[in-house]
């Protein structure tokens, strides 16, 4: 690789550099068994999004606001009651 350019002083400079690459055989994936309804994949949560939820996602990233795919909120237990304070923990005066 060859990169040739003029410096902040009007001089041309060249960097050379050489790049070594390893090539891999990619993996196969699995073939779906026809026996499985959906070929025993996994169905993905969320569904497709409509025309208008991607145009709504797209002027959201233009504003540079939340633009990613809603996510399904996890679900929390409860809270406990708060444990009361000993003495009434009020103000005497």
């Amino acid at each position: 690789m060859t990169i040739e350019y003029t410096d902040d002083f009007n001089q041309a400079r060249t960097i050379i550099k050489t790049l070594t690459l390893d090539v891999m055989e990619m993996p196969m994936e699995p073939t779906p068994d026809p026996n499985i309804p959906d070929g025993g994949e996994i169905p993905v949560s969320g569904g497709e999004q409509t025309f208008w939820q991607k145009a709504w996602r797209f002027i959201l990233g233009l504003f540079g606001l939340d633009s990613g795919i809603p996510q399904p909120e996890p679900v929390q237990p409860p809270m406990d009651e708060p444990m009361p304070v000993p003495g009434g923990g009020g103000f005497k005066g």
